[in-house]
């Protein structure tokens, strides 16, 4: 069984650089050597076959730093043209997909565009309508599992989040 996350919105202002969508937890994950070392070789992975990917586990987090700002919360992201796994750009006053049901784009569009392939994507505006999206290949969000990450067996994200909130993010770098 697969589970779906479907958007659609616009901007009011073209973003000035580039949006990131991604989750993350309020404080970090304890994690023991192993467990670090394989979710540290995971995420190298992940990082590897996905353009803009980049994470951080959040090692030097600090409570003290909260009020400045300082700090950066244990988040993975994706640039949000690449994150999604359908991406439907609609020109205002053209019809908009139907939430809820197959949301549909060419194959190779979605290989050329996951891949950063020239032409693909020129960049977000304030006069389209983004239908998106996404499923994980790596996680099974009903089970609230980790899997196919290569050499790793499915394990639980309990075990990661120690019950703390997974939260959606979007944001311009």
């Amino acid at each position: 069984m697969t589970l779906a996350f479907q958007f659609q919105g616009k901007f009011k202002v073209k973003p000035a650089s580039t949006v990131f969508l991604g989750v993350q937890f309020d404080k970090p994950v304890k994690l023991g050597l192993i467990q670090r070392t394989v979710v540290g070789a995971g995420l190298s992975w992940v990082r590897k076959v996905n353009k803009g990917f980049h994470y951080t586990l959040a090692d030097d987090f600090d409570e003290a730093n909260v009020p400045s700002g300082n700090y950066e919360k244990p988040h993975v992201a994706f640039p949000l043209q690449y994150a999604v796994d359908r991406f439907v750009e609609s020109p205002d006053g053209s019809p908009l997909p139907e939430l809820g049901g197959d949301i549909q784009e060419d194959p190779q569009h979605v290989k050329d565009r996951k891949k950063g392939a020239p032409g693909t994507f020129n960049g977000f505006a304030s006069n389209m309508t983004y239908t998106l999206c996404m499923w994980s290949s790596y996680v099974d969000w009903v089970k609230w599992r980790v899997v196919n990450l290569p050499g790793v067996r499915p394990f639980s994200m309990a075990s990661m989040s120690a019950n703390q909130p997974l939260n959606f993010i979007v944001y311009v770098e």
